[in-house]
């Protein structure tokens, strides 16, 4: 019988399939996002199937699996049992890359003498990779919508006497006096009427005010309404018609009893992040744009 001219695309398989089975759980060991946890182990079930399935494979065929020396495996067991972030590791693997753009599956069925109980084997293998790609990538992608939170309450819990944590004009701002303002100005708009769902605007320059307002309202699951500080009077009552704000907020911040926040990145279908407005070509007027809230204060 005529040696099989692929067997070192399935050997590549095994080994390779191995060494994600082993670096995935190593991360899944350490990661303290559910989501995260039930993806990986999604994946560590397929990848450890694929190890077999190939190994098999290549049995049923006379050979052997030949192990592979690879020098990038501890780094990356290493990397994925570090204290990084879950985004952090997703971008190292390779997962923030677009699923939908060209990979190495695409040439694995160049090999015409591939036979059939081979081709159904890869034919399931790619479908099944493809699938772990798009899985990955979305949770990439929620992370990354949730990071400007993430970072805020890291710093907070990282450094809470820093006086560098927001530097506005002359101002410098700790993230524990930040985190006491936030508080104070997430009761004063819960003092206010404004509960979850209901939108506040403002008219402030980017700076420490529009940050600690962001927070505030996302504390309390309010929608942050923000309007260019530059706005004229007949475009704010544009946006003020479009948004039906709760409460809109001419001058001082608003103080009340301090709210602590609610810690919860996950973000969910129907949940309102903040609605904006952006200034068309069209007659010049400016339209409400809405989007996700996370809870997260």
């Amino acid at each position: 019988m005529k040696k099989p001219t692929y067997l070192g695309l399935l050997n590549a398989i095994a080994v390779g399939e191995g060494e994600g089975a082993e670096y995935l759980a190593a991360w899944a060991d350490v990661t303290d996002d559910k989501d995260v946890h039930r993806a990986l182990r999604t994946v560590i079930a397929r990848e450890t199937e694929h190890a077999a399935a190939f190994a098999k494979r290549l049995d049923e065929l006379g050979y052997d699996v030949l192990p592979r020396p690879n020098p990038d495996h501890a780094k990356r067991i290493k990397f994925a049992r570090s204290s990084k972030s879950d985004f952090e590791k997703l971008e190292k693997f390779g997962f923030g890359r677009d699923p939908s753009s060209p990979d190495i599956f695409d040439r694995m069925f160049n090999n015409h003498d591939i036979d059939i109980t081979t081709g159904a084997l890869l034919g399931r293998y790619i479908a099944e990779e493809r699938d772990t790609v798009r899985l990955l990538h979305g949770l990439h992608r929620k992370l990354r919508e949730a990071g400007g939170g993430r970072l805020i309450d890291q710093a907070l819990a990282d450094a809470p006497s820093r006086d560098d944590l927001i530097v506005d004009g002359d101002g410098r701002w700790s993230s524990s006096a930040l985190e006491a303002r936030v508080a104070a100005v997430a009761g004063g708009l819960r003092a206010a009427g404004v509960g979850e769902g209901d939108a506040v605007c403002w008219q402030r320059p980017n700076g420490v005010d529009a940050v600690v307002l962001y927070r505030a309202c996302w504390r309390i699951g309010a929608v942050a309404a923000p309007m260019h500080h530059l706005a004229g009077t007949a475009d704010v009552e544009r946006i003020t018609a479009t948004v039906q704000p709760r409460l809109t907020i001419v001058d001082a911040l608003p103080d009340g009893p301090p709210i602590a926040p609610r810690v919860d990145h996950r973000r969910r279908r129907g949940d309102l992040v903040h609605v904006g407005f952006e200034r068309r070509t069209e007659g010049g007027r400016p339209h409400a744009v809405r989007g996700w809230r996370t809870r997260r204060g």
